[in-house]
């Protein structure tokens, strides 16, 4: 089985599945939190197949970053689809979003504020952590 057909049959019950030759992760953590937590600790990503519930703009620059070969989303942006097109990083998707809603149905998921009009994936991935850090303190 390909690495990203891997991932996608790992997808039910979990956030999101990373798959490279024999390495498997699986994570039922929301949002972005499975990679970004993945980056911060140093784990390498590169060459990894990823499947993942909800794909916006913040996780597809996390999976830039992170130098991932291919993504599949069972609902992804449309901002996250030209990001990843940009970067030449393979991907397809269930749904196409117009935008990612933030949980409460109410306005725009907080990552994908943090990142709005933003291009440059270093300023990008900035942006996600003061969110991160200002989201915890206000819990």
């Amino acid at each position: 089985m390909e690495p990203l057909e891997k991932a996608k049959s790992l997808l039910p019950g979990n956030s999101c599945a990373l798959v490279r030759e024999e390495s498997c992760i699986v994570s039922r953590e929301r949002g972005i939190f499975p990679i970004l937590n993945l980056i911060k600790e140093g784990f390498s990503l590169q060459g990894f197949s990823i499947a993942d519930k909800v794909i916006g703009r913040a996780a597809a620059f996390l999976f830039i970053k992170a130098k991932v070969k291919e993504v599949y989303g069972e609902t992804m942006s449309v901002g996250a689809d030209e990001l990843l097109n940009k970067h030449g990083i393979p991907h397809s998707y269930g749904t196409l979003a117009e935008k990612i809603i933030n949980r409460n149905g109410d306005g725009l998921c907080p990552m994908e504020e943090s990142v709005e009009g933003i291009d440059d994936v270093d300023e990008a991935y900035i942006a996600i952590n003061r969110k991160v850090k200002s989201l915890q303190k206000s819990k």
